[in-house]
C-alpha cells in the first residue's frame, strides 16, 4: 500500500501512526507559497491514499486526488480549525491537542495504532501539565503559527506579523510599540528565519529570541513528538513555566 503525505507537517503526522508514509512536497521549504508543478506530480509513483491538509489550505492537493486517482484522507475533516477572517488558519500541526482530534475522528479509520494514540495523548497531557504552571500566558511571535497551540492551551499569541507575512519594514513602529506595551523579553521565532529588522529589535530591546520549528523542518527521519518536545523546552523559557 502506497501512502503519500502533502506536505512535511501531514507527513510527521501520519507517520506516527503509519510509519511507511512518504512525503510529495519536501520539508525546509515554505509550505505557504509551494505548489508541486506537473512535472512534479508526473513522477509520483501509484498512490493508493494521499493524506492532505486539507483542500481548504490547499487547493492544489485536489489535482493529486484527480490526476493519481487516490482515495484522499483530510487531517482538517477531525481537527478543530480556526478561521482568521474569511481564510483558515492552516497551522493545527502545530498543538498536539488537534492530533488527538485528527487520530480519533479521521486516521483512525485508516491505520489503527493504539500506542501510537497513546503517546499523543501523553505529549497532549505534557503540554497541559507544562503550561497550566506557567507564570506568564501571552506570547510574541514574529509569524502566527501558534495559534491552536494557544487556543488548546488557554495562552495568548501576539503577532508582530500579518496573515502569513513575515516582519515588514513599514510595520516598525506598530512592533516597536507592541514590544513597549507588553514589556517584552522574547520573541518566538521560526527555526531559519532572519531579518535585519529582528536583529534591530533584539539589540535595541535586549530582547532573547526562540526559534522553534512549526514541523516544517527535518528529515525524513524526522519525529513529531520529538519536535513538538523540543518546541516546549522553548515555551517553557519564554513563558516561566515550572520543571515538571
Amino acid at each position: 500500500m502506497k501512502i503519500i503525505a502533502s506536505i512535511f507537517p501531514i507527513y510527521l503526522i501520519t507517520k506516527l501512526f503509519y510509519p511507511k508514509v512518504d512525503y510529495l512536497v519536501p520539508p525546509n521549504v515554505n509550505i505557504h507559497i509551494y505548489e508541486p508543478t506537473l512535472k512534479d506530480i508526473s513522477k509520483l509513483p501509484k498512490i493508493d491514499y494521499f493524506v492532505g491538509a486539507g483542500y481548504i489550505i490547499n487547493p492544489w492537493e485536489k489535482k493529486i486526488v484527480v490526476l493519481s486517482n487516490a482515495k484522499y484522507i483530510d487531517l482538517s475533516k477531525g481537527a478543530k480549525l480556526i478561521y482568521v477572517g474569511k481564510n483558515v488558519d492552516p497551522h493545527y500541526w502545530n498543538s498536539p491537542r488537534q492530533v488527538v482530534y485528527i487520530y480519533k475522528k479521521v486516521l483512525k479509520n485508516y491505520f489503527k495504532n493504539d500506542t501510537a494514540f497513546q503517546n499523543i495523548k501523553n505529549l497532549d497531557k505534557t503540554y497541559e501539565k507544562t503550561f497550566k504552571t506557567c507564570k506568564i500566558r501571552t506570547f510574541i511571535t514574529t509569524h502566527p503559527a501558534w495559534r491552536y497551540l494557544a487556543r488548546d492551551y488557554n495562552l495568548t499569541q501576539i503577532s508582530l506579523s500579518l496573515g502569513e507575512n513575515y516582519l515588514l519594514p513599514q510595520d516598525l513602529l506598530k512592533i516597536e510599540n507592541t514590544i513597549r506595551k507588553y514589556h517584552i523579553k522574547s520573541i518566538v521565532s521560526v527555526k531559519g528565519y532572519s531579518s535585519k529588522l529582528l536583529d534591530y529589535l533584539k539589540n535595541k530591546y535586549k530582547i532573547n529570541i526562540y526559534y522553534l520549528n512549526p514541523c516544517i523542518f527535518g528529515n525524513s527521519s524526522s519525529n513529531y513528538i520529538i519536535i513538538m518536545l523540543d518546541n516546549l523546552k522553548f515555551f517553557k523559557k519564554i513563558l516561566l513555566c515550572e520543571e515538571n
